[in-house]
């Protein structure tokens, strides 16, 4: 099977399974476990792949603390942010740094005002100091890869860098296999997605700086030395 990226989930079940495969329990298999492969992949990616996204949130007088999945939905962390009506970069300082920071520069925190700090505890955010009226806070980061699967769906390609959508799909048949206890077929193609996305990733690295695929955003940083893809053992 021979399929020009970037590729759909409909792709990918047609080299995994075969393109007339429509048993629903081997179609439920089959996203289940791509699911857990999507998960893999997203998260070795993300010391290379920067997504950019731009979020706006809005900050109400008196409220410092925020569900951070409500206030920026998809975002995973948060590499830059500035409050647009007074065009002032907002700094992420730990709490305990913050306080010893202000008593450092023997300044007294304001106790309201513009945004001015902000932090990020699993799903919570705060701010400080307290807004004193409505505003908006504009930030850029890493956003979340989706890992909602529609192996019918044709249209929609999958959320990882194209050059690892059949690196993705050879690990998936591996996984497949393995699955169904045939453990000789689904090591070897485990293996070749082994190499395959070693390889890749040692491409990317080597020219992350010019890359277009890899957009890099927020700190302007080059991304440090991620590992290599752990497989499973079957």
């Amino acid at each position: 099977m021979t399929t020009s990226l970037p590729w759909t989930w409909a792709d990918v079940r047609a080299f995994v399974l075969g393109p007339d495969v429509t048993e629903q329990r081997q179609i439920d298999e089959f996203e289940l476990l791509a699911q857990q492969a999507l998960r893999e992949f997203a998260t070795r990616l993300n010391h290379l792949v920067f997504y950019e996204v731009q979020l706006q949130g809005t900050l109400n007088p008196g409220q410092t603390e925020y569900l951070f999945g409500t206030i920026f939905p998809m975002l995973k962390r948060i590499e830059f942010a500035y409050e647009p009506t007074t065009g002032v970069r907002v700094i992420q300082v730990p709490d305990q740094e913050r306080l010893l920071w202000r008593a450092d520069a023997l300044q007294p925190e304001p106790t309201t005002g513009p945004p001015q700090y902000f932090d990020h505890h699993g799903l919570n955010f705060y701010i400080y100091p307290q807004p004193d009226q409505l505003y908006s806070l504009h930030v850029e980061g890493f956003r979340a890869v989706t890992t909602s699967i529609n192996s019918n769906d044709a249209v929609t390609t999958i959320d990882l860098p194209p050059q690892y959508h059949q690196v993705l799909a050879t690990y998936l048949r591996g996984l497949v296999y393995g699955s169904r206890e045939d453990w000789a077929i689904g090591s070897q193609w485990l293996n070749i997605a082994s190499g395959s996305y070693d390889t890749q990733r040692k491409a990317d690295e080597g020219s992350i700086e010019n890359a277009t695929d890899l957009i890099r955003i927020g700190s302007r940083r080059r991304p440090p030395e991620g590992p290599r893809l752990d497989l499973p053992v079957i």
